[in-house]
């Protein structure tokens, strides 16, 4: 039995992720903790800056499956980890690590969430964000530029080059996998409360899966 019920937020780049993750650890009273999977990218220490911006970080080859597998399996049985800390200024895995202290319910974020058959079936309840690709590129350029302080000519070379055809290739057939799929072209409020509502037909009182 899962000690701590685990819900997955799938979907392509800028589909709104980040913003539900944080707003449903609002509604649930931080009975929840939140881990995105963008913490498990390889290390790629031993690369020059120049060789890893060749890398394509939007392809499964990218992401360390092995350690992200080990900790979800820690969290369900309610173990504590130290998740790693990953540097989009420095596209490189840093020293420092976080503790993670499994709370009821922990909530996981990222792209390629379901790809991997037997990390897929650690999820409790998998949630989908179905965005347009209007609504993801025009959220894509904002978030880089803003939050990430990448220049727009590297942001759309990565997203034609990278972004654009991994989503189709690897992200969008996750759909086919989840419980629940949500409209991303929706505001942050109505998808909060969409995700909400339809999670409620999952859970108990007490925040415990009760598989629907």
């Amino acid at each position: 039995m899962s000690i701590s019920t685990i819900i997955g937020i799938c979907g392509c780049s800028a589909s709104g992720k980040t913003s539900l993750a944080s707003g449903l650890l609002k509604l649930l009273n931080h009975r929840a903790g939140v881990i995105s999977l963008d913490a498990y990218y390889k290390p790629f220490t031993d690369l020059a800056p120049q060789e890893r911006k060749k890398i394509n970080f939007d392809h499964p080859s990218s992401f360390d499956f092995e350690l992200f597998e080990n900790h979800i399996k820690a969290i369900r049985q309610g173990h504590h980890i130290k998740f790693p800390v990953y540097s989009f200024e420095e596209q490189r895995r840093k020293t420092k690590t976080i503790d993670f202290f499994p709370t009821s319910i922990t909530i996981i974020d990222g792209i390629l969430l379901y790809h991997v058959p037997a990390i897929r079936d650690l999820f409790d309840i998998k949630l989908f964000i179905d965005s347009s690709e209007k609504m993801r590129k025009r959220r894509r350029i904002e978030r880089d530029m803003l939050e990430r302080n990448l220049p727009l000519e590297f942001i759309l070379t990565l997203y034609n080059r990278d972004v654009l055809p991994m989503s189709e290739k690897y992200v969008l057939p996750q759909k086919a996998f989840s419980d629940i799929i949500l409209d991303g072209d929706a505001s942050k409020e109505t998808l909060l409360g969409e995700a909400a509502s339809k999670l409620s037909k999952y859970m108990g009182n007490d925040g415990r899966y009760t598989n629907g």
